[in-house]
């Protein structure tokens, strides 16, 4: 490239946005750093998405801070502008950008080169302010005045009264579900009667439910990937794991994972407390042992969504999404162990089968995960560069 270009490359850049955090990233690319400046002559540097406080430049000439408008302050003088949506907000940003830079000697501001085509290049007026920018001189952008934009929709809304209309009308046409679910939390062994003697019949409250919490595994994927990543943080997951995100609507993508891997999750686990148990002769009696529980993971839901307007912190999505993971878990054990008192012999081994099973299978996914790099460095570096 330098002979192709001579006296037009002034560095190199290595890397965009890799996962700084690392505790081996320092080791492994200083190396590669000293390589490529041994071999090009060139200053080196990579393109961080962490805030400016949080650069970190070892091993190369310098840093590249990302700017997204509205969204950060630059700290440093080594900058890269990545326009968003909005032009309006854009272009403002950028004004603010360039009377940054000009506070210091040096100063690097990289721009997309596709955004600058389409945007300035073909401005004569924004070609005279580059061109000042260029001398020093700092120039008022032309911004027109953004128009009034409508309320958008509130979407929380919405899905509050998909929860809770979902179970009105499910009370509306089914009479048999107001009756059992009081009955199951306040009554539970005249419950199991019931179930046992195949008095709950109607197959469709157990479906519906099901459908229900696959609907709000959906929502609670939706809004956790809306609290906790951002739009560069949902790109990393993208490439790292593209069976499950769709580019070019990541948060859509994960409803519909989240809406169908529960929905198969849940059809396993009927068959799995219902095919070992000789007594669970109707599919009804499984599904009512199994569905009335996921209840709860409504209310979890519901608190999600009234917070997640307000901004919660890290700390209290993780902990809403913990304990749906666990109530859902719960649902399962305290289904199979409800099963196995049908069960006039071997409900030992049915219990082991089923909650020793289900357990050591639910602990060696979370270790998994926690110990699969492949996993849990690309969440790592997707929660960095929120």
């Amino acid at each position: 490239l330098t002979d192709q270009y001579p006296d037009r490359i002034i560095s190199a850049g290595l890397f965009r946005y890799p996962n700084e955090k690392h505790p081996q990233f320092n080791a492994y690319t200083t190396q590669i750093a000293d390589s490529i400046r041994e071999f090009s002559g060139l200053p080196v540097f990579y393109q961080s998405a962490l805030p400016g406080d949080s650069l970190n430049a070892e091993g190369f000439d310098f840093t590249v801070q990302t700017i997204i408008p509205g969204n950060n302050t630059p700290a440093a003088n080594a900058l890269f502008f990545d326009p968003g949506k909005n032009v309006q907000e854009s272009k403002k940003t950028l004004e603010n950008l360039f009377r940054h830079t000009l506070e210091f000697e040096e100063s690097l501001l990289i721009i997309p080169a596709d955004w600058f085509q389409e945007y300035v290049a073909g401005n004569d007026d924004y070609k005279t302010i580059f061109s000042e920018y260029l001398e020093g001189n700092l120039m008022p952008f032309p911004v027109p005045q953004t128009p009034e934009v409508p309320p958008a929709m509130n979407w929380n809304v919405v899905f509050l009264f998909l929860i809770l209309g979902s179970i009105l009308i499910h009370m509306r046409f089914q009479p048999v579900y107001i009756q059992t679910l009081p009955r199951y939390f306040f009554n539970h062994s005249f419950f199991l009667v019931d179930v046992i003697e195949h008095r709950i019949r109607n197959i469709f409250p157990g479906v519906i439910i099901l459908l229900q919490h696959s609907v709000v595994t959906g929502l609670i994927l939706y809004l956790t990937a809306d609290s906790l990543f951002n739009e560069r943080s949902l790109s990393a997951l993208s490439y790292h794991f593209p069976a499950v995100f769709w580019p070019a609507s990541p948060y859509v993508s994960l409803f519909l994972a989240g809406f169908f891997v529960s929905l198969m999750m849940q059809i396993v686990s009927v068959l799995w407390l219902h095919l070992p148990n000789k007594r669970l002769q109707f599919f009804s009696q499984t599904l009512n042992l199994y569905a009335w529980p996921l209840h709860v993971n409504f209310l979890v839901a519901t608190v999600l969504i009234v917070f997640h307007n307000q901004s919660p912190g890290q700390t209290l999505i993780s902990l809403l999404l913990v304990s749906y993971l666990i109530v859902w878990f719960m649902s399962f054990n305290v289904a199979a162990y409800d099963a196995a008192k049908f069960l006039e012999k071997y409900s030992l081994p049915y219990i082991l089968f089923t909650i020793g099973l289900h357990t050591l299978l639910f602990v060696f996914l979370i270790w998994f995960t926690v110990n699969s790099p492949a996993i849990r460095e690309p969440i790592q570096m997707a929660l960095s560069f929120s």
